[in-house]
């Protein structure tokens, strides 16, 4: 009926609002038996949770099981937690100055540093390296 309409060429335009109107309707029954489709219930068998006497021990075995997890979950947390702090705690012993390696103190409030930037006040600026390999021939 589709095809029909669709090939067919009208000549007037009571032809085209009757063709439209059937296509229309058609279009609506179409939709109509989807919505039929979609909405349709299955009925499924369902057994009683309670008329079984394995449903219960299973339960019970599968609750030991998890709590059995949960605390081997417990445990390996804990065990992470004390290695994640044994390391902060040696990253903080490994905190040196970068120049003279004392524990006392960083590089930025290293004496020897103060020295040098004082020493390179005191030469001038200091020159690009372009420059200073230029100079020295290397």
């Amino acid at each position: 009926m589709r095809l029909r309409i669709q090939q067919s060429h009208p000549k007037t335009l009571e032809e085209v609002t009757r063709l439209t109107v059937a296509l229309e309707a058609i279009q609506n029954a179409d939709k109509q038996r989807d919505h039929r489709m979609t909405t349709q219930v299955r009925n499924i068998d369902v057994e009683d949770v309670n008329s079984s006497p394995f449903c219960i021990v299973d339960l019970q075995a599968c609750i030991k099981e998890l709590s059995s997890e949960i605390r081997e979950m417990k445990v390996e947390l804990d065990s992470l937690k004390r290695k994640r702090v044994e390391r902060l705690l040696n990253r903080q012993d490994s905190k040196k100055c970068w120049i003279c390696g004392s524990k006392e103190h960083l590089k930025k409030n290293c004496s020897k540093l103060k020295i040098n930037r004082n020493w390179q006040g005191q030469q001038g600026r200091m020159q690009p390296r372009s420059t200073r390999i230029s100079n020295n021939g290397s």
